[in-house]
């Protein structure tokens, strides 16, 4: 049976500039846009400087069925190891960086998956 939430935790560090998303965990939903089932990544904010985001979508596969959190850490520089982590289920999403919570929000979407994961 796969579970309705899910977290992570590790160390991540950025390397590559100027590019628009680089993903940490990700796992689909069998959509072919918007197809987070969860994901947390790096976004790129401005030249060496990125913030965390955690998406998760529902099987809609439209912007209405996503919803996305930011860390609210202005920016992280590329080349620099942090902790990071995330928390996706029923009731909230929850960005963590160095151990401390940095981003949450109420969530509704459930926890959706493709076929073959």
């Amino acid at each position: 049976m796969k579970s309705n939430a899910v977290s992570f935790s590790g160390w991540a560090k950025t390397n590559s500039l100027n590019t628009p998303y680089q993903y940490i965990v990700f796992t689909t939903n069998g959509c072919f846009s918007y197809y987070e089932g969860y994901e947390m990544a790096f976004q790129n904010v401005s030249t060496n400087a990125y913030r965390l985001q955690v998406a998760k979508s529902n099987s809609s596969c439209s912007p209405s069925g996503q919803i996305v959190l930011m860390s609210n850490t202005a920016t992280l520089t590329a080349n620099s190891w942090i902790h990071v982590g995330f928390y996706a289920g029923p009731d909230s999403l929850k960005i963590y960086v160095n151990g401390v919570l940095d981003g949450a929000m109420a969530n509704s979407n459930p926890l959706t998956y493709a076929a073959t994961t």
